[in-house]
């Protein structure tokens, strides 16, 4: 059902304009793999319309590499004929699961969406 309101043609990028999923097949497989996270989970901050533009702010759950964890994001889609035509998401960086480190590890690595953002060990 999720993928009925997206067109066709459709696009999802990482604000601003790194293409993530173009098209009906490639959101679809996007969607797909996230939602296979058991723990994945969103809720809805708040949620502006402005003209075709629909902006929302959430707060999700997912299945970080070192465990479950918080990360607050934004997305800002152009709904056309009642379909996304397009995404913008913003992520910022998660709360990360308090975890021990192994002593030989320089650092922890937190996965944020499509990125890899280093974190230096004090």
């Amino acid at each position: 059902m999720f993928i009925s309101y997206w067109e066709l043609d459709a696009g999802i990028y990482q604000h601003p304009h790194t293409l993530l999923a173009k098209g009906y097949g490639d959101i679809r497989a996007l969607h797909v793999v996230r939602l296979l996270e058991p723990d994945l989970k969103a809720v809805l901050i708040s949620r502006t319309v402005m003209g075709n533009r629909v902006v929302d702010t959430q707060r999700v759950t997912r299945n970080f590499p070192y465990g479950k964890g918080e990360v607050d994001a934004v997305g800002i889609y152009e709904v056309l004929g009642g379909r996304i035509r397009k995404a913008w998401f913003l992520m910022a960086r998660p709360a990360c699961p308090e975890r021990k480190p192994d002593p030989s590890a320089q650092r922890i690595l937190c996965e944020v969406g499509p990125q890899i953002t280093q974190i230096k060990r004090d």
